[in-house]
């Protein structure tokens, strides 16, 4: 077989290394297989995910 590219995100991943599946390991707040989406009660801002930082006494829901 051939080698092809991981093309893991520079933010998002902890490392351009992949799997043999070609998915990366996402930094905190990152998903899928490229680290490329936001995850649950994180945002998109200026090309970072960060956390949404909601009160979970004073809001409905933790997500931004």
């Amino acid at each position: 077989g051939s080698c092809l590219a991981c093309g893991c995100s520079s933010t998002g991943s902890s490392s351009l290394q992949c799997s043999s599946a070609g998915t990366c390991t996402c930094k905190t707040g990152y998903i899928g297989a490229k680290c490329t989406s936001c995850d649950t009660n994180y945002y998109l801002s200026s090309g970072s995910c960060l956390a949404c930082g909601c009160s979970s006494t004073g809001s409905s829901s933790l997500q931004c």
